[in-house]
């Protein structure tokens, strides 16, 4: 049942969700790729 509420759940509210989770994990990476370029700059 956990499976199929899941499921449901992604189904309802998944897309803006995920959106903003995707966003978030993306601005993550650029920041970080932008910090190991600047330390390895310096």
């Amino acid at each position: 049942m956990a499976l199929l509420d899941i499921e449901e759940l992604e189904g309802l509210e998944a897309p803006g969700f995920w959106s903003f989770v995707g966003g978030f994990a993306v601005g993550v990476a650029v920041v970080g790729a932008g910090t190991a370029i600047g330390i390895a700059i310096t």
